[in-house]
């Protein structure tokens, strides 16, 4: 369950000495909260942080997840939108909302549960369709995510944030499995330095050529990709199919229909026959268009980790899909497509112990 941030009680001198900017760009309340995350990713981050403005389409349950651990974190501004209604089958994972807000809007319903887990982040929710998102509207913010769209409304955003230099996220999971992918644009650089115990210490810069989702649609030749696991063509194989025929495959209706879809799909792609198997793409079939909390929760974790490291910029990000995989191996890895090496650009002496 989410847990909400709250400060002692104070008296009023307090109350206005917490408005009162310290010397590191934070006041003294969010000092005080954010006290243990200072000790992990430092003052830097986390003003950074609070100046991120995210926006989120799709409050499903594993946005939910993301969200809760965003905003417990301290981001900046967060601006929800959704443009369906809760329904029974939410209730199963979408913890912000309750039976009393079936029939409502899912943004709308969600906002004030979410800014009670920390009243320092700017929270909007607003009853918006993700087609009606237009370059002036996306503008506003450092960094959009999407959830659960289908590939038009995903290539629509992502080419119109890539234009704009707005990092791009987008994610939905299939049951016990997920797929993420994510742009943090043409040339994104991170530094990582080496561990303090370390007798001689380096600062490494490395500098990474993300894909746009169009190129990786439009212009990668997948068969050529090192490694391709079955798990990714599958789950991108299903989203291909949702966007021609409108739905999922039914696992009882839909078997010929999908035999002969998935034949065309990889001979397209130049993939061998075998890339998926009958026995995968059935499992993938049964649990599309399903939220499994557990899942749900893992995979926001590593999705609001990793806009929390496009801020930080001192860890390796994902090059560029995260694929969660309960069924085979109970974890996540990591596919590089359409990304070119990442490549070092400096390299810095931090330190050097002297011999004793």
């Amino acid at each position: 369950s989410a847990t909400t941030l709250k400060s002692s009680p104070s008296s009023a001198n307090e109350d206005q000495s917490e408005s009162i900017p310290t010397i590191t760009g934070l006041t003294e309340q969010e000092a005080k909260i954010y006290d243990r995350q200072l000790r992990l990713w430092g003052v830097r981050t986390q003003g950074e942080m609070r100046k991120h403005k995210l926006l989120i389409y799709g409050v499903d349950g594993l946005c939910c997840e993301m969200v809760k651990n965003l905003v417990l974190a301290g981001i900046g501004s967060i601006h929800i939108v959704d443009s369906a209604n809760v329904t029974e089958s939410d209730l199963a994972s979408q913890f912000f909302v309750s039976q009393d807000d079936v029939g409502n809007n899912r943004a709308e319903a969600s906002k004030a549960r979410i800014q009670e887990l920390n009243p320092l982040v700017s929270v909007e929710a607003k009853k918006m369709h993700v087609d009606e998102f237009s370059k002036e509207f996306l503008s506003q913010f450092n960094s959009v995510s999407l959830h659960g769209c289908t590939l038009s409304q995903q290539r629509n955003v992502a080419a119109s944030c890539r234009e704009l230099g707005i990092q791009f996220f987008s994610s939905e999971t299939f049951g016990l499995y997920a797929l993420c992918f994510q742009d943090l644009g043409p040339k994104f650089e991170y530094t990582l330095k080496d561990s303090p115990k370390a007798k001689v210490r380096y600062s490494t810069t490395y500098e990474v050529q993300y894909a746009s989702f169009l190129d990786v649609h439009d212009k990668t030749e997948w068969n050529k990709v090192s490694r391709l696991s079955s798990t990714w063509i599958g789950l991108t194989l299903l989203q291909y199919y949702r966007e021609e025929f409108g739905s999922y495959p039914s696992p009882a209706s839909d078997v010929d229909q999908l035999k002969k879809f998935t034949t065309d799909f990889l001979q397209k792609h130049n993939l061998k026959e075998d890339a998926v198997t009958d026995e995968e793409l059935a499992s993938f079939t049964k649990n599309a268009g399903w939220a499994i909390n557990p899942v749900c929760a893992i995979v926001g974790g590593v999705l609001a980790q990793e806009i929390i490291k496009s801020l930080s910029q001192d860890a390796s990000p994902i090059l560029n899909y995260f694929v969660f995989d309960a069924v085979e191996s109970f974890s996540g890895f990591m596919e590089a497509i359409g990304v070119p090496e990442e490549k070092q650009i400096s390299k810095e002496l931090i330190s050097k112990a002297e011999d004793t």
